[in-house]
């Protein structure tokens, strides 16, 4: 099986971004965005260094 590859928060939050979704609320290093359109909503983790 292959590894996938891997993806900064940073990076992630500005693809779904791309695809939609906006920041909601951020809850110490945790940010959640919403998607209106599709009312689903994403929790990233965001670390040091990420």
């Amino acid at each position: 099986m292959t590894r996938m590859p891997q993806v900064t928060a940073r990076d992630l939050v500005q693809f779904l971004k791309a695809q939609g979704f906006v920041e909601d609320r951020q809850s110490g290093s945790h940010l959640t965005l919403w998607h209106e359109g599709r009312q689903i909503s994403i929790t990233v983790p965001v670390h040091t260094g990420s």
